[in-house]
This record gives C-alpha cells, sequence and structure tokens, in this order.
C-alpha cells in the first residue's frame, strides 16, 4: 500500500517537471526578449534570474524528490491512508506554492526596483519601497517553510 511520503515525492517530481518546463521556456522568451530591447535598465541580467530559479528548482524537483519528501516527512507514517493524509499533504503542497510564487513575485519585484535607481535614487529606492516588499516577502516565505514542514500530532491510543 502506498504512504504519503511516496504520492508526495511522486507529485514533488511532477511538480519538478512543470517548474523546469516552465522556467526554460520563460528562459527563453526573457532572453530573446532581452536581445531586442535597449539597454536603459542598468540591470538587464535580472530579468533572467526568475526563470533559472524556477529552471533549477525543477531540476532539483526533479533529480532528489525522495530527500525533499523524507524532509517534508521527517516521521515514519502509517500505512493507514485517509483523509487527513490528504489535508496534510495539501498543506505542504500549499506550503511550496507560497514559496515558489512569492520568491518569483520577490524576484520581479527586485527588477522593477532596479530599473527605478536611476529615476528616483538610490537612497528613496532602498529606504522607501524595497525593505518593507523585502519583510513581507520574507514573512511570507516563512509562513510557506511551516506549511511544508507540517507535522501533525501523534495520537497514542494506547491509554
Amino acid at each position: 500500500m502506498l504512504q504519503e511520503r511516496d504520492v508526495f515525492r511522486e507529485i514533488i517530481r511532477l511538480l519538478g517537471l512543470a517548474l523546469l518546463v516552465y522556467g526554460l521556456l520563460t528562459l527563453l522568451q526573457s532572453g530573446t526578449a532581452l536581445l531586442y530591447t535597449s539597454f536603459q535598465n542598468h540591470f538587464p541580467w535580472l530579468q533572467l534570474i526568475q526563470p533559472m530559479a524556477y529552471a533549477l528548482t525543477g531540476l532539483i524537483f526533479l533529480k532528489c524528490p525522495a530527500s525533499i519528501a523524507s524532509f517534508a516527512y521527517p516521521r515514519e507514517q502509517s500505512v493507514d491512508w485517509s483523509y487527513k493524509n490528504i489535508l496534510i499533504m495539501g498543506v505542504k503542497l500549499a506550503g511550496i506554492w507560497l514559496i515558489l510564487t512569492h520568491l518569483g513575485t520577490f524576484l520581479r519585484h527586485l527588477n522593477y526596483y532596479s530599473e527605478q535607481i536611476p529615476l528616483v535614487g538610490r537612497y528613496q529606492v532602498l529606504t522607501h519601497s524595497l525593505w518593507p516588499a523585502v519583510a513581507i516577502y520574507v514573512v511570507i516565505i516563512i509562513i510557506g517553510m511551516i506549511m511544508f514542514l507540517y507535522q501533525p500530532r501523534i495520537k497514542d491510543d494506547q491509554s
């Protein structure tokens, strides 16, 4: 019988394939768009960081899903498959979604703020715009990690 960790490992593998394909596709699109744009941006390579991060994450998810599954499920599971297992797996996958989505959005905002430095000035961008955004994204990514590592308490039925 399948355990929750085995199902989670295969979902991570499928997610890795999807992330790798998406990352490579957007890397190709961003790379070709970068060739045809003017270099008014002081950091044009920042446009390539987000697709590369998705592709590398997908590659990691494809190559070592067992280690990610053992990190998400450090304890042994029971063989019983119930709705609780599906709920726990959903919480873990939602945590991964929070991390990946907000990491990508943070990289997009970082690119936007780097474009604003010549217009507004380094001091105004760094003090008024960037640090509150960094704080918000760090908090959201920490919440995602807590959701990813969620383990319910095991109740002893012996008492």
